[in-house]
Parts: structure tokens; sequence; C-alpha cells
């Protein structure tokens, strides 16, 4: 016995990844960077001196063009049509940090366009994840004529066919792997990387990640063009905040369009007018401080993240869409 508790006392072994010493050396002087910062951005495959500038940068220019997302066309013009006729867009969240910073994305933006948006994020204890009867009893009783997901419903092809039984469509944002072997949702639109019909250059975005793109290619509808009119643009950069949150939360690498996005949504954050977010950064004390991705992964994620694991999620979503100072302490 003496012997297991040692063994369990020892640290584990690190294990140091390599770096070729030469390429090391040439990206150094390529790139006019301290020989440290070039050996760790080797080791993290960014060893030529265009990929190490790139991923310093984390420039807003280098995010891709939405409209290469599977379906983004399709989604973007049924959006446009809910719109258009009023109809009643239920936003199809999950309940961890991922899916609720997404749900608040797409309900205050769908709210901002002129749209019927209701939130609806299941019950974790009750309801379990993704879609189920839950969905389509929620769908019916709002009077839904569109459900958007978001972080979820790639694998909900019985659901999606039960509603569109009802005539209600789906569109589906989501950043998780196809069912292997199982048929995907027949669905007004489906909006995923990692589809296999997918080209988009970027597989890892979190689910908010994939709702932010969503959300940038119906503001790029919306104003006629590529270039986001003024208040829509403002709408998006705000709401990095919560794909900041998302992508820190959800663990998915810190490369590409998720460094981008995570940077610049930290930065959003710091400067957030939403009375909800304010008063959570107070809470964690970290009101007028320069964030990174620590302070969400270790105070404010898990805030957030205990709603929807003591049951429902919906409190934590309540304050992150919050506008009312006395109502978010």
């Amino acid at each position: 016995m003496r012997a297991m508790s040692a063994a369990r006392r020892e640290p584990p072994a690190w294990r140091l990844r390599r770096a070729d010493d030469v390429q090391v050396a040439r990206l150094a002087r390529g790139a006019n960077l301290p020989e440290l910062v070039a050996r760790l951005l080797v080791q993290r495959g960014q060893g030529e001196p265009a990929a190490a500038a790139r991923h310093l940068d984390a420039a807003l220019a280098s995010l891709h063009d939405p409209a290469l997302l599977p379906g983004l066309g399709e989604a973007s013009e049924r959006l446009a049509r809910a719109v258009r006729d009023g109809e009643t867009i239920l936003v199809h969240g999950d309940y961890d940090v991922d899916g609720v910073c997404g749900t608040a994305l797409l309900v205050e933006l769908f709210r901002l366009l002129g749209a019927r948006a209701v939130p609806y994020i299941p019950n974790r204890l009750s309801d379990g994840y993704s879609f189920g009867a839950h969905s389509v009893a929620e769908a019916v009783a709002r009077e839904a004529r569109l459900v958007v997901s978001v972080d979820n419903g790639t694998s909900a092809a019985a659901t999606i066919a039960e509603l569109a039984a009802r005539g209600i469509d789906t569109i589906v944002t989501d950043h998780h792997e196809p069912p292997h072997g199982g048929a995907l949702p027949v669905a007004a639109a489906l909006v995923n990387p990692k589809l296999a019909t997918s080209r988009y250059p970027f597989r890892e975005l979190c689910g908010s990640g994939v709702a932010f793109k969503l959300a940038w290619g119906v503001c790029q509808a919306q104003s006629g063009a590529r270039r986001v009119r003024e208040d829509l643009r403002a709408f998006l950069t705000d709401a990095m905040a919560f794909v900041a949150l998302a992508t820190v939360c959800d663990v998915v690498p810190l490369i590409d369009e998720n460094r981008v996005l995570a940077r610049h949504g930290l930065r959003a954050l710091e400067s957030t007018r939403r009375a909800g977010l304010r008063a959570l950064l107070a809470r964690c004390e970290l009101s007028g401080r320069t964030l990174c991705a620590e302070d969400v992964a270790f105070k404010i994620g898990p805030r957030l993240n205990a709603a929807g694991r003591l049951g429902s999620a919906s409190r934590a979503l309540e304050l992150l869409t919050a506008r009312d100072e006395g109502r978010a302490p």
C-alpha cells in the first residue's frame, strides 16, 4: 500500500516537444524574434516567418470568409424570409458556455434585425443533450416557424424530421463531427465546418464561433455587400466577447481563427457596455483589467457553467443578455 501511495504522489513526467535548432535560428533571424519566442513558435507548428507573423498578429483581416461555410447561403436566405414575414425564430442552444453564448449572440442579432426571436436552452437534468421531444414541444408552444440550433443538431435527424412534419424548418449550426454511418438531418441548412462536403479552411471553431460566422453572413446579406453596414459591424465587434468566452471554455485550439476571435473578443469583453457582462466581471474582480484566457477559463467560465450543471442554464443566458443595471448583479 505504501508503494502504491508513493507511486500516486510521483509527478507526471513532462514530454517536451523538440524544435529543430536550425529552423529556430532561421525564424529568429527572419522574423527578428527572440530565440525563445522563435523556439516556442516552431514547437507549435508556426515555424515559417509568414505563419509566425499571422499567429502573432492575430488580425481580424485573417478571418475566413463566412460564405465558405457549407449551408451559409441557404441559412441566410431562410433567415431573411423569417425576418421579412415576421416568423417566430426559436434559437435552440445548449447548457454549456459555448451553447449559451452562441444562443445569446443569435437571439440579440435577430432581434436587432426586427425578428421575433425566442431562446430555448434544454434542461440538463430533465431534457438531456441536444434535440429531443422537448424541442418539438417548445417549438410548437412558441408557434415557431423556424428553429436555429447552436452547438448541436448535426445528429438530430429524427427530431428535425418531426419538426419538418409539423411545418417547422430547422437551420443547424454546429461544430461536432457528423454521425459515422448515420443520416444527416434534412434541414433548411446545415452549417458545420466538419461536414464531409465542407471546404472551409478551418475545422476547429467552437459552436459560438460557427454561430458568429452565420451572424456575419446574415449581416452581409442584410447590408447587400461583403462590407457590413456600420450598426451591424458594431454589433459583430461587440458580440466577439461572447465568442471569446465560448472559445476558451470549449477548449478548442487557440490557433488560426480561434486565436483571432479570442484575442479581439477579450478586448471586446474588457470594454463591454453590457450590464450582465459588466456585473459578471465585477463579481470575478476583473473589472478594469487586461483579460487573458486564464481569467475566462478559471473565473468567468465556471460561473456561467454552474447554472447549466445544476439544471437550467436560463439564468446564465438571462445574465448574458441583461440590459438593466439593476437586474444584472
